[in-house]
């Protein structure tokens, strides 16, 4: 067996490179970036709330009070045609924390992030036929979700809980 020789005065770099990587992933995994589109995103879904009490589901809209939300979790989803004109009202207010409502294709692109911060409207157009996800995204977020989608085109808004 070959013996790999390495210089001494390299030795310490090598080191100092090694608990550097390591601290980089450490950090990354116990530190989530909420606001990285990448996170927003990603296909995982996993949502940790403590306290969820009942809430209100309609064919068109859910409303909710939570605390101490954290992850990502697919609170609705619908089937829509291409060029379908949706439009999500969303008057949540959040008392602690930041919250992000995403929607995704259902390959998880991305079409529209929005950061819940009181009454405000999100407006897109379906790009093709096809599912599509609303998520919320939090980091110990507490507050009210109140949310409601419409579209000239009916479409059936599937109410998804926790566990999916």
């Amino acid at each position: 067996m070959k013996k790999f020789n390495i210089p001494r005065n390299f030795r310490p770099t090598l080191v100092i490179l090694a608990i550097v990587i390591l601290a980089i992933s450490v950090y990354r995994t116990v530190y989530v970036n909420i606001d990285s589109k990448y996170y927003l995103a990603s296909e995982e879904e996993d949502p940790n709330v403590t306290n969820l009490p009942a809430g209100k589901e309609t064919k068109d809209s859910r409303e909710f009070d939570f605390g101490k939300f954290s992850g990502r979790w697919n609170i609705m989803e619908f089937k829509s045609t291409k060029g379908n004109k949706i439009k999500i009202v969303d008057n949540s207010k959040i008392t602690k924390g930041k919250l992000y409502v995403v929607v995704l294709d259902s390959n998880y692109k991305s079409l529209a992030i929005h950061k819940s911060d009181g009454k405000s409207t999100l407006n897109l157009t379906t790009p093709k036929d096809g599912k599509y996800i609303i998520r919320i995204v939090g980091q110990k977020t507490s507050g009210h979700i109140n949310m409601k989608v419409t579209s000239p085109q009916n479409i059936h808004l599937i109410h998804r809980g926790v566990f999916g």
